[in-house]
């Protein structure tokens, strides 16, 4: 697609909205501590030949983002001694600003075919991609989000401009992403063979290539179809529908429906991807939603609803579609302000506690496993067994019954594993007395009971890595912590602590 100067204002504006949005997000706690389970993922693929999170057993596949964590693997090994949060981080905002400058273009190129007002089309698509901070947090939040919308809006483009063969490739590369890629890429394909007949057809063919390739990767690798967090986290039809209620409020999505809307009456291409946006929400809406903040499962819709308003306010019949358009365009910016004012746009993660418990473990000798619920960065720091409560990557805790986080607790397989180190979550002050009942991260109410119980482990010392939450450090019983490094240790056991307050240990289900 040839420049075309009545899209540079509308460029400067997208980029610019979103290159503000990334000040706002610039330290690294706004990094996803899910990230550095890929990077980890990435770094046994070279030190090991093994695409897993734990090379010392059968693979699993606990990322969902193949193609992003094979890219990892690139800088991990072209930069050795940088934190490979930082080019990830480079990476997800450069992808973030293409696709919302593909998106532009593509508002306006299609505007013009149609005979509608390009410069308007393309201002409104650039309001629309570029103003909500979600987009822009989880761009640089160290994951695939950027790459995935990328890829979504280069495919889009791709069909609009008739290039099926490329088209094919970037929907596959999509499917490869993100699990949810193949699905937009099947639809796209459908609606692509639906428009233009068997001109189309060789783009659902490389596409199912590669669709097939991946799965064929999947089997032999994994032995399985899907990877393991499709087990480990249970649909939930009511969380879905809060999650996405959110993202159609605070998220604007509701109201980029309304030139969306327009778009769809005016073209028919537009009808078939407003329609797409609509399936990959009800998608989402099935799958339960997500429980990081801002709105990451939304990325697509947002991507594709914010391209079409452009479409409607180019398209625009009249005055009152031209209001309703720049209406629904308007107010969906009001929301990312609201949003962003209100912190429902974005998250921080005090995951540095977890890197330096990481690296004061990789320094102390005897210390081979630990256990936690947030295990990237502490993954990252820490080279040896990682055991994960919550079972993104353990096949076994993945498929006992229960939503994600939320599994019934196995002795067998926690003694099995045999960490020397426990970490647990507590929203309780650990102080002496206790000032309240213990509460305990819903994934760790079995292993500290389990202590409690069965011993083994006594509390050593307790973080505070943030308002409202306590990090409970448990060592293997006759594992000599050196007090220089991990500080002295407490002097009373959490049992002593709970029987003086007159409170029971937490009871998992």
């Amino acid at each position: 697609m040839l420049p075309d100067r009545r899209d540079l204002l509308p460029l400067l504006i997208g980029l610019g909205l979103v290159l503000l949005h990334a000040l706002r997000f610039l330290d690294i706690e706004y990094a996803v501590d899910d990230a550095w389970i890929s990077f980890r993922v990435a770094r046994n693929l070279l030190d090991h030949g093994a695409l897993t999170f734990a090379p010392s057993r059968a693979p699993v596949e606990g990322a969902t983002n193949l193609t992003w964590t094979l890219l990892s693997a690139s800088w991990i090994a072209a930069l050795p001694g940088v934190d490979p949060i930082v080019p990830a981080r480079l990476a997800g905002l450069a992808c973030h600003m293409l696709a919302v400058a593909v998106g532009i273009r593509t508002a306006g190129h299609a505007v013009a075919q149609g005979g509608g007002d390009r410069r308007n089309a393309a201002l409104a698509a650039a309001v629309a991609l570029g103003a909500p901070g979600s987009l822009t947090f989880w761009a640089l939040s160290g994951l695939e989000t950027g790459l995935w919308g990328l890829l979504l809006s280069v495919g889009v483009a791709l069909l609009v401009q008739g290039r099926a063969l490329l088209a094919g490739l970037c929907l596959g590369a999509l499917a490869a992403t993100r699990p949810e890629g193949i699905l937009a890429g099947g639809l796209l394909c459908l609606g692509a063979i639906a428009l233009r007949g068997r001109s189309a057809g060789s783009t659902a063919a490389v596409f199912g290539a590669c669709v097939a390739a991946l799965e064929a990767f999947r089997l032999s690798v994994y032995g399985d179809w899907v990877p393991n967090t499709f087990h480990a986290k249970s649909p939930s039809l009511a969380d879905g529908a809060a999650y996405v209620m959110g993202g159609l409020g605070t998220g604007g999505l509701a109201l980029l429906l309304m030139p969306a809307g327009v778009a769809a009456v005016r073209r028919r291409p537009a009808a078939g991807l407003l329609l797409l946006a609509g399936v990959l929400v009800a998608g989402t809406t099935w799958s339960g939603g997500d429980w990081m903040p801002g709105f990451r499962r939304l990325t697509l819709p947002l991507l594709l609803t914010g391209g079409l308003a452009g479409v409607g306010v180019g398209l625009a019949a009249d005055r009152r579609q031209r209001l309703l358009a720049w209406g629904g365009v308007g107010g969906a910016a009001a929301c990312a302000l609201v949003a962003g004012a209100t912190g429902l746009d974005h998250g921080r993660f005090p995951h540095g506690v977890h890197a330096r418990v990481g690296e004061k473990a990789a320094d102390t000798p005897g210390i081979r496993g630990i256990a936690a619920v947030d295990i990237g960065r502490l993954g990252w720091a820490f080279p040896g067994e990682v055991i994960d409560l919550v079972g993104l990557t353990d096949a076994h805790l993945a498929r006992l019954p229960g939503s994600h986080g939320d599994k019934p607790w196995d002795e067998a397989w926690f003694r099995g594993h045999d960490p020397d180190l426990l970490i647990a979550r507590s929203e309780t002050p650990i102080a002496d007395p206790l000032t309240g009942p213990l509460v305990i991260g819903r994934p760790e109410q079995g292993m500290v009971r389990s202590v409690l119980e069965h011993g083994g482990y006594h509390l050593h010392t307790v973080l505070h890595p943030a308002d409202g939450q306590w990090l409970l450090l448990f060592a293997k019983d006759g594992l000599e912590l050196d007090p220089a490094v991990w500080g002295p240790r407490a002097p009373k056991d959490l049992r002593q602590l709970l029987v003086e307050a007159g409170g029971a240990p937490p009871s998992p289900r």
